[in-house]
């Protein structure tokens, strides 16, 4: 009796899956739980993490079955819930306008009234280390807009290329960043190691043994030694010699797509960029 009454739930369950209004209407339900983030939020918080479990659930109930497939991607509604197509403009926005900001809106009513972007929360969860964050600008300084930044270093990218290869690392790449997607990041070198050639020319003005005894005594020779000791004390002060040949800017440092930027398009470009200057070891990439 209990076999049979199992066996009848599971059918008129699979029957309910079964319709893809029904299971449309079943998933859209748990993104309900998606709490919001604040600006400045500390990507590693529980929040976050909350946010990242339930979307990479999503991400896997499209291998379940093939219409399990169809339905998720088919749907609208959890195409853009799963950064996989840009969202349409409501009341959430990078950019907030001082115009709204007249009369009686206080900048904090209005912020509480206008939803702040929503970072891709996969994102900041699979790629830790990127520190990718958002935070808000004084309307004095900035024009009243959000900004973003993550940083990527040279060592990140040997375990981009394995887990593009999987089909769920396949499904993170062609996310978008944030909702509304961001269209423009422009990338500065934060951290670069000096040229092999650069450490050989430190390595050769290093000072030499110096017999300081000889020196305060003023003992005969010593001016001999007085003169390039001197001379090579300033060429080991010159720090601008350990920046001869370093690269200081990249090429074409702006990525832009107007349909919203994934994380996959960052990739790409940032390996290219690691290829070409091969002694850049970490690029931020910050909104424009």
């Amino acid at each position: 009796m209990a076999s049979t009454t199992t066996d009848m739930s599971v059918s008129a369950a699979n029957r309910t899956f079964a319709i893809p209004e029904l299971l449309d209407r079943i998933l859209t339900y748990l993104l309900c739980n998606i709490l919001p983030v604040e600006p400045q939020d500390d990507p590693r918080t529980v929040r976050v993490h909350g946010n990242a479990y339930i979307l990479e659930h999503l991400l896997r109930l499209t291998e379940v079955s093939r219409v399990w497939h169809q339905n998720i991607t088919r749907s609208s509604l959890l195409q853009q819930a799963l950064f996989h197509r840009p969202a349409p403009p409501d009341m959430r926005s990078w950019t907030l306008p001082l115009s709204r900001l007249e009369g009686s809106y206080s900048i904090m009513q209005y912020l509480r009234k206008v939803r702040a972007p929503l970072l891709n929360p996969v994102i900041q969860t699979t790629f830790a280390s990127y520190q990718f964050r958002f935070w808000h600008l004084s309307p004095e300084s900035h024009g009243n807009k959000y900004c973003a930044f993550l940083v990527i270093s040279r060592k990140d990218l040997p375990a981009v290329s394995l887990r593009q290869r999987t089909g769920h690392g396949r499904s993170i790449s062609d996310m978008l960043l944030s909702q509304p997607p961001l269209t423009a990041l422009e990338a500065t070198i934060c951290e670069s190691s000096p040229p092999a050639a650069c450490s050989q020319r430190s390595n050769a003005w290093r000072l030499p043994k110096v017999d300081h005894d000889r020196f305060a005594l003023g003992t005969a020779g010593s001016n001999d030694q007085l003169i390039p000791w001197a001379s090579r004390v300033g060429e080991e002060r010159d720090e601008t010699r350990e920046y001869v040949g370093r690269t200081t800017r990249l090429k074409d440092p702006v990525i832009r797509c107007d349909k919203g930027l994934t994380i996959g398009m960052v990739h790409e470009r940032v390996a290219a960029w690691m290829a070409e200057f091969s002694d850049v070891a970490a690029i931020k990439l910050t909104s424009v």
